[in-house]
C-alpha cells in the first residue's frame, strides 16, 4: 500500500469584521493511493490545531507563546473566561470547548510558574494586537 498527503489551504476573510484580516488554515490528511482498496481513499482526516503548544514555563516561553497566538490571530487577555470569547461580525466563539480547555491547561502551567508575570509576558503582545502602541509588543 502507498500513503500520501495531501494539503489543502485556503484563507477566509470577513471584510465587515476587521478590513484587510485574512484567516488562513490548513488541512493534511492521509491518502491511500493502493490499487486494492480504493474504498479507503480519503479515508482518514485531520485538521491541524489552532493552538500552538507551549515550549516550556519560562518568561520568553510564555512570551513567545503569546506571540504565536497573536500570529495566528488567536491573542486574547489571559484573565478572560475563554467561553466568552466571541467573533464580532458572526457572534460565533472563537475558541472550541476542546481547544478552551486546552488553553485553561496552559494558563495554569504558566501561572503555576510565573505567577503574574504571565500578565507581563502577554499584555505588550496583546495591546499592541489591538492597535495599542506598546514598546514591547513587536
Amino acid at each position: 500500500m502507498v500513503m500520501g498527503i495531501e494539503a489543502l489551504a485556503g484563507w477566509s476573510g470577513l471584510p465587515d469584521e476587521r478590513p484587510g484580516k485574512i484567516d488562513f488554515y490548513m488541512y493534511i490528511h492521509t491518502v491511500n493511493f493502493s490499487p486494492a482498496r480504493p474504498d479507503l481513499r480519503g479515508e482518514a482526516m485531520q485538521v491541524m490545531p489552532r493552538i500552538p503548544p507551549l515550549s516550556g514555563t519560562s518568561f520568553e516561553d510564555a512570551r513567545n507563546w503569546f506571540i504565536a497566538l497573536r500570529d495566528a490571530d488567536l491573542i486574547f487577555d489571559p484573565r478572560d473566561d475563554l467561553a466568552t470569547i466571541h467573533y464580532i461580525a458572526s457572534g460565533e466563539r472563537v475558541f472550541t470547548d476542546a481547544e478552551a480547555e486546552d488553553l485553561r491547561g496552559i494558563l495554569d502551567r504558566l501561572f503555576d510558574a510565573l505567577g503574574d508575570d504571565v500578565d507581563e509576558a502577554c499584555y505588550p503582545i496583546f495591546s499592541a494586537a489591538c492597535g495599542f502602541p506598546c514598546p514591547d509588543g513587536e
